[in-house]
């Protein structure tokens, strides 16, 4: 706890440092902590809990602990207990579903607020990730977190509205705060050369894991089967990266889709793209789509839960529509190939295009680093803050 002469102690906890958009986020927060009236800043630690290599750097002076997790979440659990009890933070903030479990568990026994972010929509993760026994098991797993936890943070509504409605999280006790960007440094990363061999003059882009959620076969199809002039890039690794690769090569289209791999600074490709296209099944919040905007891409996407039709500007894509001129971005139904053709037709139009990439950097000024940072660290003063007037009644 803060005294006159000890820094308040603040304990972040996530898996590892890996290139996800949790990670962003978190090292993104970490920038922005404030400092105190009386000139001083609290005391910041960071817990991982797995032993595996960075990706993402951290401010010098934050306090780093590395566990030896091994993704189980019993040892996670175990050995954040003891490395918690030895800290003794005033509170803990924690990213990702075994973080979450844990922290929410070790707060509850040792009588330290927490908060948990809730980064993904749980409901259409677990359906896409289990089925039967398995699925229901893991569908009881996230209510223990939310019912551990002094607070709860959803990165968009769709993932509040999910934690609800699917797996009893109190409302009461539930705020969303959206991810935060460093629009400045993406620009800046936008600007440079792209590192990709051969890069064309023209071409769209898609961007993310090549898994089954992100649906990168129906961008594919939908782009072949608009006929462009020029090819579709897609940036990234996954286990689907072989059945692609001979998708791509059966439809001998390998002139036109560019199996790209994920680069270290994927900015400095995005930044040149015609426009972005994400096909995705569920997401969170989409980091990726709103990169885009951040550069002025224009972007069209699915209306997946959660998170594309909120930051376009609409609760949902239109049902008697196939396509959705939405006010910052077009979104169209999940799994339609016709609607995501007819949307990559429609965005090819000089002036479509030329008013979605003014209306993608409006939109990005709603999500710099300053507003949303300052919106998680209000809230962690404000639990702090209550969690400790409740401690000295």
């Amino acid at each position: 706890m803060k005294t006159e002469n000890t820094p308040r102690r603040v304990m972040f906890v996530i898996n590892s440092l890996g290139y996800g958009g949790a990670e962003r986020a978190l090292t993104n927060i970490l920038a922005t902590r404030p400092k105190h009236t009386d000139g001083t800043s609290d005391e910041i630690h960071l817990v991982l809990l797995d032993t595996l290599p960075d990706a993402r750097p951290v401010p010098p002076d934050v306090i780093l602990h590395r566990l030896n997790g091994r993704g189980s979440l019993i040892r996670s659990m175990l050995q954040l207990r003891q490395i918690t009890a030895k800290i003794r933070p005033a509170i803990m903030i924690a990213l990702l579903l075994r973080a979450n479990l844990a922290t929410a568990i070790v707060g509850r026994m040792l009588h330290i607020p927490t908060i948990i972010c809730e980064r993904m929509h749980v409901s259409s993760h677990l359906a896409q990730k289990y089925r039967g026994v398995r699925r229901r098991l893991f569908s009881r797993l996230p209510r223990i977190g939310y019912s551990f936890s002094t607070h709860i943070l959803a990165v968009s509504r769709g993932v509040a509205d999910d934690m609800v409605e699917q797996h009893s999280a109190n409302p009461s006790k539930l705020s969303i705060i959206n991810n935060p960007f460093d629009l400045a440094r993406i620009r800046a990363d936008g600007a440079a050369a792209s590192s990709v061999p051969n890069i064309p003059a023209r071409f769209a882009i898609a961007i993310g894991r090549l898994e089954p959620a992100k649906n990168m076969k129906l961008a594919i199809d939908a782009f072949l089967a608009a006929k462009l002039d020029f090819p579709l890039m897609i940036l990234g690794e996954g286990s689907l990266r072989p059945a692609l690769q001979h998708y791509i090569e059966q439809q001998q289209a390998q002139d036109r889709i560019i199996l790209a791999s994920y680069q270290d600074n994927p900015f400095a490709t995005l930044a040149k793209a015609q426009f972005y296209i994400s096909a995705s099944r569920n997401e969170g919040f989409p980091n990726a789509m709103m990169e885009a905007m951040i550069l002025g891409i224009p972007v069209i996407a699915t209306d997946c839960p959660s998170g594309p039709a909120e930051i376009a500007g609409v609760e949902s894509a239109d049902p008697t529509a196939p396509v959705t001129l939405a006010p910052y971005a077009i979104i169209v139904p999940m799994d339609r190939q016709d609607a995501l053709t007819s949307a990559i037709t429609q965005i090819c139009k000089a002036d479509l295009n030329q008013h979605y990439r003014a209306q993608s950097l409006l939109r990005a000024e709603d999500f710099t680093l300053e507003k949303i940072g300052a919106h998680y660290w209000r809230k962690i003063e404000q639990i702090a803050q209550s969690a400790r007037r409740r401690s000295t009644k």
